[in-house]
């Protein structure tokens, strides 16, 4: 009985990589049997592919599911922090006072048609608001030399001092709810956020 030696074993390994298999005994006649079990190399790379397109279509699913799922929840829990904001750091201020305030600091002198361009709300409730924010001496309404029929808003010296102190008591809630987190961590929360609502708006 011949010993299956290492020429044999070339013999089949040479054999397995072209995708048949060829046994030798002795001096016989070489003779191919297909091996209809073993698919050839093209035949192996097509299946990877496949099935690693449809594992990447899977957690693709996945990370939008769950995506969803903590959107859901973070405007369920921003809601919530809106209120604690407002409760605490500005209590004489709506949320809405405070959001106006802080686009007509960032965008003053500002024409009206532009801040409610910019808070994509409609113009009732920011003229409403606008002239209750005017009436507690917070707001300042000018005419525009350019254009007689428009009117530009500003903060007044007292708008600013409280809108900045505002400001100071809503960051120190967020700093605490953020405590065990990094700078660097805040830094690409606050990144990718913004990213997001770039997308989103």
């Amino acid at each position: 009985m011949e010993v299956f030696g290492r020429r044999h074993a070339e013999d089949w390994a040479g054999s397995l990589s072209s995708g048949r298999l060829e046994r030798v005994a002795g001096g016989n006649i070489r003779r191919d049997v297909r091996m209809r079990f073993l698919p050839g190399p093209d035949k192996m790379v097509a299946g990877q592919l496949k099935r690693r397109g449809a594992h990447v279509a899977t957690d693709s699913n996945a990370s939008l599911d769950n995506l969803e799922n903590e959107l859901v929840t973070l405007g369920r829990r921003l809601r919530g922090l809106q209120r604690t904001l407002s409760d605490e750091a500005h209590p004489d201020l709506e949320p809405a006072q405070y959001a106006l305030l802080n686009h007509v600091e960032e965008l003053a002198p500002v024409r009206m048609a532009d801040l409610v361009a910019a808070l994509e709300v409609d113009k009732g409730p920011v003229s409403r608001a606008c002239a209750r924010l005017e009436e507690q001496g917070l707001l300042r309404r000018a005419a525009d030399k350019s254009d007689a029929r428009a009117t530009l808003l500003t903060l007044t010296p007292s708008g600013k001092r409280k809108l900045a102190v505002a400001r100071k008591k809503r960051h120190k809630v967020i700093e605490d709810l953020l405590k065990d987190w990094s700078p660097a961590q805040v830094k690409t929360f606050a990144s990718q956020v913004a990213k997001f609502n770039k997308v989103a708006g």
